[in-house]
């Protein structure tokens, strides 16, 4: 399974799976929070398939911090960017990722999260936890997150070694390096246009 196909087979899960017991710390309660709001959502009846996703998607929006997150994708390069074209690279990026991974809650067959612990290190740390498939199966899981004055925010998911960050940072670097900054605005606004287009569709 590709990097990328491993990672969207993941991400949904992890953010809708029932958590379950763990030692607690600020940084995993906060994020446990927010799967327990998530899951309240999906338990609602009374909601459609398209407020449901909205509710979900504003969760997304809220928890991860997609400035830093952005910075990260776009690695060296970002030194290189104008104030201009890190706002406008930004929303781009986050729409991206909430498109290809937060909004497919197909993956979601009723996977549970085990909250193994949390470390942190000064305004950064990372949440620890295991994914339990139905199959018996079971996925590591690491939240990197990164603290504000608001609480903690996440910057990156790895699901079994596989980073999102690190996966966009190589794709975006192949096209900075080979091309410019309005070809990558360009490939990200086309992704955007046919995640739109096939939402319409399904």
């Amino acid at each position: 399974m590709t990097a990328r196909r491993l990672l969207r087979t993941l991400i949904v899960p992890a953010l809708l799976a029932a958590p379950t017991a763990a030692p607690a710390g600020e940084a995993l309660d906060e994020l446990r929070g927010a799967t327990d709001e998530v899951l309240r959502i999906l338990r609602n009846e009374e909601l459609g398939e398209e407020d449901r996703e909205e509710k979900i998607r504003s969760i997304a929006l809220k928890e991860f911090d997609w400035r830093v997150m952005t910075r990260s994708a776009a690695g060296r390069h970002w030194r290189t960017l104008n104030d201009a074209q890190r706002d406008r690279l930004v929303p781009l990026f986050r729409d991206l990722i909430t498109r290809t991974y937060l909004e497919k809650l197909e993956h979601y067959s009723g996977e549970e999260i085990e909250f193994t612990g949390d470390s942190v290190q000064e305004k950064y740390g990372t949440v620890n936890a295991r994914v339990l498939r139905t199959d018996g199966k079971e996925i590591s899981l690491v939240w990197r997150v990164i603290r504000h004055d608001a609480g903690w925010k996440v910057y990156d998911v790895v699901a079994d070694g596989v980073s999102i960050v690190r996966n966009y940072r190589d794709q975006i670097n192949e096209i900075l390096t080979s091309g410019s900054f309005e070809e990558l605005v360009s490939k990200l606004e086309q992704k955007k246009q046919q995640e739109q287009k096939k939402g319409k569709e399904s």
